[in-house]
């Protein structure tokens, strides 16, 4: 009898360890998953990619629904690109001091926030100098233009159907642009070379111009010696 009291005992102790350990192995299971979820949550990708995408669906919506025929260059058309601008901000420029797991989206997504606030620079030069305002914002609409291709093209970016046509009229203007806007940035390289050609073709004008100038000096010369025999 006392032998098998022991071997009852002997079982019901076994069996209290083995579920003890089980539930160590659960806890510690579950445990890792919520520092992996932690970890996560501390990376921004997934959120800036959905946040672009709401971005770009509330820029085409103000698009859509603003059919205003405004003069090109005045205060009203100023006023109606900055809100597109400000619509896309509004959801990814939180994202320019985040951190990303992946580097090289990280790197896309601080230009593509920088290339919506240089458009918005450039929008105080429409009143000013309609010039200067194209040719400022000609750079930073192509980067983000170009970045919205090269994101959807790795991340496979998901938007609503009803904005199939305005994906895809962005995605052919990229590939209007071609494989990279910043081709339409100079190098400083580049930019010493055109500063040494500039100042060559203005000696070479200067030198025109002095060589213009003896011509005008001698012809006015003739001009008088005629003219003295004219009077003569």
């Amino acid at each position: 009898m006392k032998r098998q009291y022991l071997l009852f005992i002997l079982v019901i102790s076994l069996a209290l360890a083995a579920c003890s350990a089980e539930n160590d192995a659960q806890t510690q299971a579950s445990g890792t998953d919520q520092v992996t979820q932690e970890v996560a949550s501390e990376y921004a990708d997934e959120r800036f990619l959905k946040d672009l995408v709401k971005g770009l669906q509330a820029r085409w919506d103000l698009t859509k629904k603003d059919k205003r025929r405004v003069h090109r260059y005045n205060e009203e058309y100023q006023e109606v690109i900055e809100s597109y601008i400000e619509a896309e901000l509004g959801f990814v420029e939180k994202y320019a001091d985040a951190s990303f797991r992946d580097r090289e989206l990280q790197r896309n997504a601080v230009e593509y926030i920088q290339a919506l606030r240089d458009c918005k620079y450039a929008l105080q030069y429409i009143t000013l100098n309609p010039v200067t305002y194209e040719e400022k914002i000609k750079e930073p609409s192509r980067i983000r233009i170009y970045l919205i291709k090269v994101i959807h093209d790795r991340y496979d970016l998901e938007f609503d159907d009803r904005y199939e046509e305005d994906l895809a009229e962005v995605l052919e203007e990229a590939e209007e642009i071609g494989d990279s806007p910043y081709i339409y940035s100079p190098s400083e390289e580049n930019e010493d070379e055109e500063q040494e050609d500039d100042l060559q073709e203005d000696e070479q004008q200067e030198d025109e111009q002095q060589e213009d100038d003896l011509q005008e000096d001698d012809l006015e010369t003739d001009e008088l010696q005629e003219d003295d025999r004219i009077q003569d």
